[in-house]
């Protein structure tokens, strides 16, 4: 199977082949003969520059190229700011289970550090841009961080804190001066991300573009922005990481005004402290209105139409895209080859239209070379009718892709569940495995009901460890509960795990929750491992430990496994970090750590 990624949305994917050289222009999108709303996101600001909150459909007035057209659909979406993480290891530290119900409401950006325009010397500047962005997320909101001269360290969408740090520590800049031909690489990097974030469900979709300016001159650059972004009807939010400058170079200050304004952005220019425009950026980018209109025949399908807002209130500013907009349409014809399997692993964000969670754990493969991934699927569905089971037959697919949006591996099967009878919806938890060899993957899981014609998809950051190497590591942690989610294949992971996993991390005080992991040692003469197991609370209080020593005699073949219960009896309710650390007698550390809550 080709990679899918790479053939319909990869973001990372989609920009592996960017260098230094100069892109030739690409040909715009095709659009099919199915006319949608036409769809305009606008921002409305009081005196003071603040999200104005509460406004109704009547309140605005949307005309098309200056004829008043009638607001046929209408929303409002103010997603608050993030919570302040009252312990480090609550924002530091992601969860090993992801889900598609998270991100129902969220924010969507993707920031392009622009390391062909920003000076060295800037560098760390830039970064500490970058890790105020990210704490400025939300749970669930998805990011992913994009260079635009070195990107084999770009960072997919996710919603993991820790991953997009990583992306961002990464950076470096290296910008010795302005040239046309890199502004030029710099706008063909912008034009690749806003191109990927058209196939995006309708929402407002955000660049946050964190550059000194492109040395380009305004009239040219508006040229290459219509043809590059007008159809994508991307935001593009400017930040000039330089400090406040009399003489700063205004032109290329100008590019990066342009580049704002003309897509319903913000530009923030000059600024000694950042922090507060990254607030102002963040919240602009959750807090907005989304009018919808039916477009008028007057004009063909290819043509763009000027489309304005305004709002019938004294005292308010609006804010949104300049120039053309053109009508949305269905292309069946680019997905009509595709299974609906295919389609779910190639989409840019996961599809929630089955709700899933997964949890991943790596382990090194028994009995040959290589890494195995222990896959535990979760899959809400409607119960039975009263008083009788219904079978449901669940195509499953699981790929792996590395940096470059390459498939590298992929497993395809059916199960059949056996839904309980019931009023509610109902859990069941499916097993798989996955041969990989070590490196670092996004996992793609698709689900297919069969019944109901519905597909499900989840996407999923892991770094699969080389466990030949090294002198010690351990694998993913794996949790067991009792009780636990109706499990369809109990027996999947048998032959690699003693215990049956499970993707629940909220359990209450009467659960028995147990945790596996497995040991390697590489040394020909294996050491005592000593194991030391911490509970830690929100407050970052150690509220349970315990340490095991594993005896060099277990090693025997290189691992060995451990099992500690926790003791959720004794816990309150709130949020907890599970860590487990080895340690060897000549000093060899390794470790891995889990969030998990406990409720009422």
């Amino acid at each position: 199977m080709k990679s899918t990624v790479t053939l319909v949305a990869g973001l990372v994917a989609c920009l592996a082949s960017q260098g230094h050289a100069q892109q030739a222009p690409a040909s715009p999108p095709t659009f099919g003969s199915a006319i949608t709303l036409i769809q305009v996101d606008v921002s409305v600001l009081d005196a003071a520059d603040q999200p104005v909150r509460g406004l109704l459909a009547s309140d605005f007035t949307l005309f098309e190229d200056g004829v008043p057209r009638a607001i046929q659909s209408f929303s409002a979406i103010d997603i608050p700011a993030a919570p302040s993480a009252t312990a480090p290891s609550a924002r530091q530290v992601a969860s090993d289970v992801r889900d598609n119900v998270t991100g129902a409401d969220h924010r969507t950006m993707v920031v392009v550090l622009d390391d062909l325009q920003i000076r060295a010397d800037m560098t760390g500047r830039v970064r500490e841009v970058g890790r105020q962005i990210i704490e400025g997320l939300r749970p669930g909101d998805q990011a992913a961080i994009v260079f635009t001269r070195i990107n084999s360290a770009a960072q997919d969408f996710t919603d993991d804190h820790a991953r997009l740090l990583a992306a961002v520590e990464r950076f470096a800049g290296g910008s010795s001066g302005a040239s046309t031909l890199s502004g030029r690489d710099s706008l063909g990097v912008l034009e690749k991300v806003s191109r990927s974030l058209a196939e995006l469900p309708r929402r407002r979709v955000a660049i946050v573009f964190v550059s000194g300016g492109i040395g380009i001159s305004v009239p040219s650059l508006r040229d290459d922005l219509f043809r590059y972004l007008q159809r994508s009807n991307v935001n593009i939010y400017a930040i000039d990481p330089g400090y406040l400058d009399p003489l700063a170079d205004t032109s290329r200050q100008n590019s990066l005004r342009v580049l704002a304004e003309d897509t319903g952005g913000l530009a923030i220019i000059g600024r000694n402290d950042l922090r507060p425009a990254v607030r102002q950026v963040l919240q602009d980018i959750g807090s907005y209105y989304l009018l919808g209109y039916q477009p008028s025949d007057a004009k063909p399908e290819s043509q763009g139409r000027k489309v304005t807002v305004k709002v019938n209130r004294p005292g308010m500013t609006v804010r949104s895209r300049a120039g053309l907009y053109w009508a949305r349409t269905d292309n069946q014809a680019k997905t009509a080859s595709m299974s609906h399997l295919d389609r779910a692993l190639g989409g840019l964000l996961p599809s929630p239209d089955i709700r899933m969670q997964v949890a991943a754990a790596p382990f090194a493969a028994i009995g040959r070379a290589g890494s195995t991934v222990a896959l535990v699927v979760a899959l809400t569905q409607p119960a039975g009718p009263e008083g009788s089971r219904v079978k449901e037959q669940i195509d499953l697919a699981v790929s792996a892709y590395d940096i470059h949006g390459k498939a590298k591996a992929s497993k395809r099967e059916g199960f059949e569940l056996t839904l309980r009878p019931g009023p509610d919806e109902i859990a069941y938890e499916i097993l798989s495995q996955l041969d990989v060899k070590p490196g670092r993957y996004e996992l793609r899981i698709a689900a297919h009901d069969m019944a109901r014609g519905k597909v499900g998809s989840l996407f999923y950051d892991l770094e699969v460890p080389d466990f030949s190497k090294g002198r010690l590591a351990l694998s993913g942690l794996v949790l067991s509960a009792t009780p636990a989610h109706p499990m369809a294949t109990p027996a999947q992971l048998a032959s690699l795990l003693p215990v049956v996993p499970t993707t629940l991390r909220a359990f209450t005080t009467s659960s028995r929750v147990e945790v596996f992991v497995r040991v390697y040692q590489n040394d020909k003469a294996p050491s005592p491992v000593a194991l030391v197991t911490n509970v830690t609370n929100d407050q970052g209080v150690v509220v349970f430990d315990a340490t095991e020593t594993l005896a060099a005699g277990r090693f025997e073949g290189g691992a060995a496994d451990h099992r500690v219960e926790l003791p959720v009896s004794r816990l309150t309710p709130g949020a907890y970090l599970l860590s487990l650390e080895a340690k060897a007698s000549q000093s060899a550390t390794a470790g891995r750590a889990v969030p998990f809550r406990i409720e009422r």
